[in-house]
Formats: structure tokens, C-alpha cells, sequence
């Protein structure tokens, strides 16, 4: 069996980071529901994340949460959105390494900036998700195609 660089079989190290970030996003999927199972509740709702430093889950959580957020079409609901999207930004902004992951948080600000009614951040968010996507997950990305389709619409 072919070994990589640290002596271990080729495709252990591999598997074991592929186990920790499905382990990581199967955390984000538990929240989402969670959160899901709540949206309904009359009462607001406060969620606080901790931890000694971001991790991908938790900022891809900000990310949903301003999604949610932006959903319960309220002032307040808005604010919580631009924060928690805000939150997600600066994270993703540090790791060149999941651009992807920025183009979609780029996405939600889009969508935040749109509801705030700053169509020219919504335009510039949505124009940087496209070159995001375009130069890592290809021309035929459904993101891609989505978020062209979505800065079309609001340069008209």
C-alpha cells in the first residue's frame, strides 16, 4: 500500500479529515433542525455558539442562521441577519482555502443587502460569489448558474 508523507497508508489521513468535517457539517444539520423545530415558537429565541476558535460548522451556522433570520421578514429579524452574516464573512474572508463555502455566505449577504435596500452591496456580493464559483466549482456549477441568474436579475 503506498504511504504518504507522515508514514501512514495512503488515504488514512485522507478518510480521517473526510470522517471530522462530515462529523463537523452532521453537528450543522443537528442545529439547522434544531433551529428548524423552533422557528415556529412565538417567543424569541436566542442561540449562542462558544467554543476557543471558529470552526467551519460553527460559521456555516452563522450562515443559516441568517438565513433564518432573514425569513421571519422583521426588523429585528433583518439585524440578527446582517449580524450573523457579518460573523460568517469574517470568518470565511481568512481562509482562502473554502471559497466556495465564502461565495455562499456572499450569497446570503446578497439576499440581506437586497432586504436592507442596498442593492449596490447586493450587486458586488453577488459579482464575487460568481468569480468564487466560477474559478473553483466550474461553468456549470448550479450555484454558479444560481447566483448569475439572481445578479441579472437585481442589475437590471
Amino acid at each position: 500500500m503506498p504511504k504518504i508523507g507522515n508514514g501512514e497508508p495512503s488515504g488514512v489521513s485522507e478518510h480521517h479529515e473526510i470522517d471530522k468535517v462530515a462529523k463537523s457539517f452532521g453537528n450543522v444539520q443537528v442545529l439547522q433542525d434544531m433551529i428548524g423545530d423552533l422557528s415556529g415558537n412565538p417567543s424569541p429565541i436566542e442561540i449562542k455558539l462558544f467554543g476557543e476558535k471558529p470552526t467551519v460548522a460553527t460559521a456555516v451556522t452563522h450562515g443559516q442562521l441568517a438565513e433564518d433570520h432573514l425569513a421571519a421578514r422583521s426588523g429585528e429579524g433583518l439585524r440578527e441577519a446582517r449580524r450573523e452574516i457579518e460573523l460568517a464573512l469574517a470568518f470565511f474572508e481568512t481562509r482562502p482555502d473554502d471559497a466556495p463555502h465564502l461565495g455562499g455566505v456572499l450569497e446570503v449577504s446578497a439576499r440581506v443587502a437586497l432586504a436592507e435596500g442596498d442593492r449596490a452591496r447586493a450587486r458586488r456580493e453577488l459579482a464575487r460569489a460568481v468569480g468564487l464559483f466560477s474559478t473553483f466549482l466550474g461553468p456549470s456549477a448550479p450555484s454558479l448558474v444560481e447566483a448569475r441568474r439572481e445578479l441579472a436579475r437585481i442589475s437590471d
